[in-house]
């Protein structure tokens, strides 16, 4: 009897801390997630009649979708790293032509960086430092607080033949070897990675020149239309943002692209172990 409860217990241990350190199939909830600060983004996606909006706790739901050509993922705010079974999950869903939106402020999604290499593409990396761009170049006769901020980065994009101004808040460096289909990037030649984060631009190295940096940028996978963006930073999605500029309407149109007639949109805030997101700052006066 005493050898039985002994083993019961020792069962229950190992089983808790895999849960908690991330290394088993499911998701652990000895955490303060999900964000908060994602609360206009939700919103926008539950307005729009078409998308079935839901919220998902594990990657493992991803596995009885039965139409992925129907739905689009998001993984938005990765603090924990992704595990096998995570990533398992997520190139079935694809390859059975799902999309899958990434946004990682770190680099606990470069698990996922090596699947455009079934493309033929080079894998691609989270660099999980800041962008900085020359404040200099930016233009000064319509100035809110954000184009002399280093930290509030512009973006152009064009999707459907419509423009789009996009602001981003805190880039970190994107490593796509000029691969992809680039869907955001920084709007100054002048940009660097902030390898040593010292909020300067150093004209010499460990800084890293990355003209034009990449925010966000898809490939198209397997046979069966599915695909996967990766973008380099939350502060995209986040409530200090989400209103800011065209971020809601471009955000929307490129949904709409895979769900011209409507679909299934979820929301996967397994990975966030935080209340707020590290995107909560406000815009300066």
């Amino acid at each position: 009897m005493v050898i039985a409860v002994s083993a019961l217990i020792l069962i229950i241990g190992v089983s808790i801390y895999f849960d908690r350190d991330g290394n088993g199939g499911g998701n652990g909830d000895d955490n303060d997630g999900p964000w908060s600060d994602l609360d206009d983004l939700k919103r926008s996606l539950g307005e729009i009649p078409a998308f079935q909006y839901s919220e998902v706790r594990s990657t493992d739901e991803l596995d009885s979708i039965k139409d992925p050509g129907n739905v689009v993922y998001m993984l938005i705010g990765i603090e924990r790293e992704l595990n096998s079974s995570n990533y398992i999950s997520i190139k079935n869903f694809i390859m059975d032509g799902g999309f899958v939106i990434i946004a990682d402020d770190g680099t606990n999604a470069n698990r996922l960086g090596d699947l455009p290499l079934s493309e033929g593409e080079k894998r691609i990396d989270f660099i999980g430092k800041p962008y900085l761009v020359d404040r200099t170049l930016s233009e000064p006769t319509d100035d809110r607080g954000y184009l002399y901020n280093k930290y509030f980065i512009k973006s152009y994009s064009t999707i459907g033949g419509r423009n789009y101004e996009v602001i981003v808040h805190r880039p970190n460096g994107l490593n796509s070897s000029e691969g992809g289909n680039v869907l955001l990037k920084t709007s100054k030649q002048l940009t660097v990675i902030d390898m040593n984060e010292n909020e300067i631009i150093d004209d010499d190295p460990p800084d890293k020149f990355s003209p034009e940096g990449p925010i966000a940028v898809e490939y198209r996978i397997g046979s069966n239309d599915g695909g996967i963006v990766y973008i380099s930073s939350t502060g995209l999605f986040t409530d200090n943002v989400f209103h800011l500029k065209n971020n809601e309407a471009w955000f929307r149109a490129y949904l709409t692209q895979f769900l011209p007639t409507g679909g299934k949109v979820l929301l996967d805030t397994s990975k966030q172990m935080s209340s707020m997101s590290p995107h909560d700052e406000n815009i300066p006066a």
